[in-house]
């Protein structure tokens, strides 16, 4: 440690914290020695994901179906995956693949924690409910890390308007 003295009491602080983060069991006091890792192997750092990208950056999550008709599963994610195209040819916006971000459907996830692991700065998510040819879908532009949203917008309109 090259001449750097560290005191008794900030040496007992990180061993507690160790502690609490690898386990109780996992370094033992060794009276007259010191202290012994006991479990095997090092704890891993955890995974920040990839690096932001300069541009914006954005995950287009699989959006919710509303519907009680489980069928109209292949709409939902069809109007995601246009989505996800036309977003990806804007200019200036880095858009994750569908393939990528469709890992999420059906779970319950922290926008931070997509933001972190799809490494994105903002993440789209929304709902599409259908009523005979009536379509209503709600989106939501939320900012990962902080959750607060950026824009909202509620669209209303008929199945052939999707396909116009």
């Amino acid at each position: 440690w090259g001449g750097l003295a560290v005191e008794e009491g900030n040496l007992s602080v990180q061993i507690s914290a160790l502690r609490k983060l690898l386990g109780a069991d996992a370094i033992a006091t060794v009276p007259g020695v010191g202290y012994k890792l006991t479990q095997g192997g090092v704890a891993q750092p955890s995974v920040d994901g990839p690096a932001l990208p300069q541009k914006p950056s954005v995950a287009v999550l699989p959006f919710a179906n509303l519907t009680a008709d489980g069928a109209t599963d292949y709409l939902v994610d069809g109007i995601v995956a246009d989505l996800i195209s036309v977003l990806s040819r804007v200019p200036g916006i880095f858009v994750i693949a569908s393939s990528s971000s469709f890992k999420y459907k059906g779970e319950v996830v922290s926008l931070r924690d997509v933001g972190t692991e799809l490494g994105v700065r903002y993440v789209l998510k929304g709902s599409i409910q259908l009523g005979g040819d009536q379509l209503r879908i709600t989106t939501q532009l939320v900012e990962a890390q902080t959750g607060h949203t950026i824009w909202s917008e509620r669209f209303v309109g008929t199945t052939q308007d999707v396909f116009k």
